[in-house]
């Protein structure tokens, strides 16, 4: 399993370009399939909690950050795959003011983006400790000053019910982490019979977002192959 099925296609680009057979076949829902998808979500203090939701209720809360209306936060994206995948989300806020909001990947490298990470760094963003679990644990404990932090919803339910003064909150737009599972061709026919018995496992029991029942806003849209795979809602 993986948090993002890109994985899973550059090992099956990789297997063929090098045996000359196929090891996943990613069109095969018997043999590849996402399990849940996890959005990320934002822990804010109770203090500043209308000032948050104001942010990521707007239809682009990357310029509203960029403007400085909050102290925020996301774990390094060099040692945590959330912080990956929010700056794979800001990347995403950068392409809607630009006149190729699709052309992702063709953005990523270009210097406009490099300033707008630059400003976001200069307006409110604060440095946080290596890792998801440092990152979370020092903002509620207090270490990390800012009004809200970035993470994977899974991630941040435990602090906010542990914590009465921190709230969470689901963005009305965001992105999301997809778990998936792979059966291998190249394995005996035993092995792959017994793995798709266990994929079905998991899909029956897991086919669902990780987020509570109560919350409606959120949906899994269209895939959208520019985000590097995650899913924007």
């Amino acid at each position: 399993m993986a948090s993002c099925d890109e994985l899973g296609r550059r090992f099956a680009e990789a297997y063929s370009g090098k045996w000359r057979e196929e090891a996943v076949n990613l069109d095969d829902p018997e043999s590849y399939r996402v399990i849940t998808s996890v959005p990320v979500a934002v822990l804010a203090k109770r203090s500043s909690e209308a000032k948050v939701r104001e942010v990521f209720s707007s239809s682009n809360p990357w310029e509203e950050l960029s403007s400085g209306k909050l102290r925020w936060s996301f774990a390094n994206p060099l040692d945590s795959s959330s912080g990956t995948l929010v700056l794979g989300w800001a990347l995403w806020g950068f392409a809607q003011t630009t006149q190729s909001p699709s052309d992702l990947t063709g953005l990523s490298n270009k210097a406009g983006f490099k300033n707008f990470l630059s400003k976001l760094k200069r307006t409110g963003f604060v440095d946080a400790p290596e890792g998801s679990k440092s990152h979370i644990e020092a903002f509620v404990s207090g270490i990390l000053d800012a009004d809200c932090v970035l993470n994977y919803a899974s991630s941040l339910e435990s602090a906010a019910a542990s914590n009465p003064d921190y709230v969470l909150i689901y963005p009305s737009r965001t992105v999301f982490a997809r778990h998936v599972f792979s059966v291998f061709n190249s394995g005996s026919e035993t092995e792959q019979e017994g793995a798709k018995d266990f994929l079905r496992y998991l899909a029956s029991n897991y086919p669902k977002m990780s987020v509570p029942s109560g919350v409606s806003t959120l949906s899994i849209p269209k895939y959208y192959p520019g985000l590097n795979n995650a899913e924007l809602a």
